[in-house]
């Protein structure tokens, strides 16, 4: 990320942000879960 930082001539804190904004994470759900989440709730 430094190397790109300076091959930019921006800071590395603005291109994080960058990131998140185009890579927003979704939540995670996996079907396989729901027994386990069951267990955990009881």
């Amino acid at each position: 990320m430094k190397a790109v930082a300076e091959t930019l001539g921006a800071a590395r804190s603005h291109l994080h942000e960058l990131h998140r904004l185009v890579k927003p994470r979704g939540p995670y759900r996996n079907p396989d879960d729901d027994g386990l989440l069951e267990l955990v709730a009881a």
